[in-house]
């Protein structure tokens, strides 16, 4: 290999290295140093004299995307914007307005997000650039897929060490701050992680099958096809698993095709046929079925959640599939330029219900991520320039085991991209660009005269920008929204803090949310203006409602508060804490109100209004399930339960009001009775009872009723009916001795007292 060549693989590997193993590439520093290691690469071939003798397809794709991406940063006038995106483009003029800020003018709704994408795909551009040169040798394509296999075996082995030593940081170092999974890797997320372990595996099954090499190196990619499946497995990623296995799929379908389908009048000669019979064909039996036992041994929670996949989880909107629906929104408000890419996470809180449930950073399937981000124009251009790579990519299948190799790892991220967003991280998207320029490259030419001035300016550029890209990458032009969040919340920001944070991200409610507590508690009337913004911007948001809530109270509008805490608890992750608030604050009937009448959850609120020592709150609520008609006999059972353990005269008097027709178990119809009886609701007592002579079970809970039943008649002033109810009692068999003299007791009394009345009337 010539020195030049050496040079650009050594630093194109350490920036496969770098985007891998340092935090998969998702930190803007580890971004600036790849583009840095990747214009070193490219600084190594500005002054060659070869070049491709025609475009590469995957040149086509990155060099569109950084176009759409080009586009979307080019300011236009308002005017032009209102006609592509109204309604954001409404919302960024209003927000501006409010903070006296100067957002950018672009059809991008968040320039940061964009100018990081740009970045991103010049960074890929330049890994192309290296990976097609060396892709047009076997040996070039085979040391390409070689490297990725071993780098993502590697990852596999940092991923098993962790696992070993118990750690939760990320080599000791890197403190996992928003996630605690059950396995750390260089790619924190597990979906990325089991995504680059299916491809290795992949790779690694496809090259093991590769003949030129040496025997210990097949052994080896066999193992490290073990390591990777069984990591890819292990993250319980059901998207990375069914990818692993349609990958896997693909290329060893393309392996036995390779070896079995030959063009008609050819045949293997009987020399190699014997020699694949006797030797490589048990070797690879046997090691396919050490890999499938591997794997499959580490795939029972991955079945487990399959099994547990439900069409409830498609009808969430908590869920990826409820952002999916959400997302069409936006496909519609802007269906010409998109929202911007790297935007999507500002604009999905609007038009999203579960947003303040679980914000998406991803619409996590890249082919709607495309469509939201860049348009419906924007993602043909893409879709036409990936379908040409498509066609070159399949046509190579005849090439043998390396591209059954590359075709099965590009068939794996295909599949998971369908569920995920990996392949927006460095970690996942430089190797993968490697992988593909196995499959579309190019044969090279020497260029002279003003070609070869045009390719090596060209190449200049490039290098240049991939300097500026790290340079900005390093900047506040690309802070991301959660370093933002973070700086607005860690201290009270100034208005000047408030202003940058909403030119940067003028669709971002946290940052109109920050500024209206600031002036509320300033007592400056823009806070409501500055509230009700981040309102529009993050309809669903409970934090939004509950500053609203207390505001509306300290004012006197008790109700509309009311309101607004029950659109804080339909979607609060502390209810407990939020509950106590409403409690605290409200009267009985209003923090009712304030309690959603159609919450799932009657269970968990009743018990915490317990805690909290308002089971009178919990009854009233109750009141409003059992008016609004959901789940009418589980909430009866409560408000039974409230009668017997509390004695709440309001829940008894629910219970006979709209709990009539749903009568709770035998015991607790006893238990309410005689809480009932001592409350004077002698009637309602009655209804509970009216069945007793038809109890079965023990005998003293069925006396203790008839008791009970009597005792009710009796303070009626029902004598007849009490006579009868004794006399059916006495003549039941069920009660014992002490029991029957006492009732005939009561009835000699009973008789006695009706004699005296008798002799009293006058003849």
């Amino acid at each position: 290999m010539r020195l030049k060549d050496a040079g650009a693989a050594a630093c194109a590997g350490g920036a496969a290295i770098v985007a891998v193993l340092g935090v998969g590439g998702a930190l803007r520093g580890v971004q600036a140093i790849v583009a840095v290691l990747v214009a070193l690469a490219l600084a190594w071939r500005v002054t060659s004299q070869r070049g491709p003798s025609r475009i590469s397809p995957l040149i086509a794709f990155l060099l569109v995307a950084i176009a759409l991406c080009a586009v979307q940063l080019v300011p236009l006038p308002s005017g032009v914007l209102e006609k592509l995106a109204p309604v954001a483009q409404g919302l960024r003029e209003d927000g501006a307005a409010l903070l006296g800020a100067d957002p950018a003018s672009t059809s991008s709704f968040d320039v940061p997000g964009t100018l990081r994408a740009l970045a991103f795909f010049t960074i890929l551009l330049g890994v192309a650039a290296v990976a097609l040169r060396m892709a047009t040798s076997e040996k070039g394509r085979y040391q390409l897929l070689a490297a990725v296999a071993a780098l993502y075996g590697v990852a596999a082995l940092v991923v098993g060490v962790h696992y070993v030593l118990g750690a939760r940081s990320l080599y000791g170092l890197y403190e996992l701050r928003h996630v605690n999974p059950h396995l750390i890797g260089p790619l924190l997320n597990l979906n990325h992680l089991g995504c680059a372990m299916a491809v290795g595996a992949v790779l690694s099954v496809g090259l093991a099958a590769y003949p030129r090499q040496r025997a210990w190196l097949r052994v080896a990619w066999l193992a490290g096809a073990g390591a990777c499946g069984a990591v890819a497995v292990a993250t319980v990623s059901r998207g990375a698993t069914l990818a692993l296995g349609a990958g896997g799929l693909v290329t060893l379908g393309l392996l036995a095709a390779h070896r079995f389908a030959r063009p008609p009048g050819t045949d293997l000669p009987r020399r190699r046929r014997g020699h694949f019979a006797t030797s490589s064909l048990p070797i690879g039996i046997v090691a396919t079925c050490a890999v499938v036992l591997v794997v499959y041994s580490s795939a029972t929670n991955v079945g487990h959640q399959l099994a547990q996949t439900s069409f409830d989880e498609m009808t969430r909107s908590d869920t990826k599939f409820g952002a999916w629906r959400s997302t069409l929104q936006l496909v519609e408000e802007m269906p010409w330029l998109g929202v911007g890419r790297g935007a999507f996470e500002a604009t999905l809180t609007r038009v999203h219900p579960g947003s303040g449930a679980v914000t998406f950073s991803h619409v996590e399937n890249e082919y709607l991520q495309a469509i939201v981000d860049w348009g419906i124009p924007g993602t043909t251009l893409l879709g036409i320039a990936g379908l040409w790579f498509a066609i070159v990519a399949i046509r190579k299948w005849r090439d043998g085991p390396l591209a059954a190799a590359a075709l099965g790892a590009i068939v794996v991220v295909a599949v998971q991209s369908n569920v995920d967003f990996g392949i927006e991280l460095l970690g996942l998207a430089v190797p993968l660009t490697a992988v593909a320029a196995t499959l579309a490259y190019v044969p090279l030419r020497e260029v002279h005269g003003r070609p070869a001035i045009a390719l090596r300016a060209a190449r200049g550029v490039h290098v240049v920008a991939l300097l500026l890209a790290a340079l900005l990458l390093r900047s506040a032009a690309t802070t991301t929204l959660d370093e933002d969040h973070e700086a607005l919340r860690d201290h009270e920001p100034t208005l000047a803090e408030l202003r940058a944070a909403a030119e940067r991200h003028p669709l971002d409610y946290f940052v109109y949310a920050r500024a209206a507590e600031v002036t509320i508690r300033r007592n400056d009337k823009l806070g409501v203006q500055l509230l009700n913004h981040a309102m529009r911007l993050h309809p669903t948001h409970p934090g939004l409602h509950r500053i609203a809530a207390r505001m509306l109270y300290h004012r006197g509008y008790i109700e509309q508060a009311a309101l607004e805490y029950s659109a804080a608890l339909r979607v609060s992750r502390s209810r407990d804490r939020l509950l106590q608030e409403i409690v605290t604050l409200l009267p009985r009937d209003v923090a009712a109100l304030a309690i959603p009448a159609d919450d799932r959850n009657i269970d968990q609120l009743v018990a915490a209004l317990g805690r909290l020592g308002r089971p009178d709150v919990a009854t009233a609520w109750l009141g409003r399930v059992l008016e609004v008609g959901t789940n009418n006999a589980h909430a009866c059972d409560l408000v039974y339960a409230s009668v017997i353990s509390h004695e709440d005269p309001r829940a008894a008097e629910l219970a006979a009001r709209r709990c009539s027709q749903v009568m709770p178990g035998r015991a607790e119809r006893l238990a309410l009775a005689e809480v009932l009886v001592r409350q004077h609701s002698y009637g309602d007592a009655l209804r509970l009872l009216e069945d007793v002579e038809s109890w079965p079970g023990r005998v003293d809970n069925k006396a203790r009723a008839w008791l009970l039943r009597c005792d009710a008649l009796g303070a009626l002033g029902d004598t007849t009916a009490l006579k009868r109810c004794l006399r059916r009692l006495d003549a039941s068999g069920i009660v014992d001795d002490a029991q029957h003299a006492a009732i005939t007791d009561r009835l000699d009394k009973m008789a006695e007292e009706q004699r005296a009345k008798d002799l009293a009337l006058p003849k």
